[in-house]
């Protein structure tokens, strides 16, 4: 089950990436963190504004609303989240 954990309308939780794939999908739940494999390579920050447009393309939100908290060089990743409902993020890893 993705672990949530909320801070004053603010959404924590932690994010798995596999970069390289051949395109960004969300690919379940990993020990409480989102899984996904993202389409951008770990290069130059790719990777991680790809994440942070793929969440808010599924969350339909905007991507001001997403941001890395910790992780930004590493696949195992601490990511807030305004602007949506705590069911929609729990729907994610199903």
């Amino acid at each position: 089950m993705l672990k949530i954990n909320e801070k004053a309308g603010v959404f924590i939780i932690k994010v798995k990436v596999a970069p390289n794939a051949g395109k960004s999908l969300l690919a379940g739940e990993h020990n409480g963190a989102l899984k996904l494999k993202i389409g951008a390579p770990p290069d130059k920050n790719k990777a991680n504004h790809e994440v942070i447009s793929f969440l808010a393309e599924v969350l339909k939100t905007k991507k001001i609303n997403i941001n890395i908290l910790q992780g930004e060089t590493s696949r195992d990743k601490v990511v807030s989240i305004t602007g949506v409902k705590k069911e929609t993020l729990q729907k994610l890893a199903e």
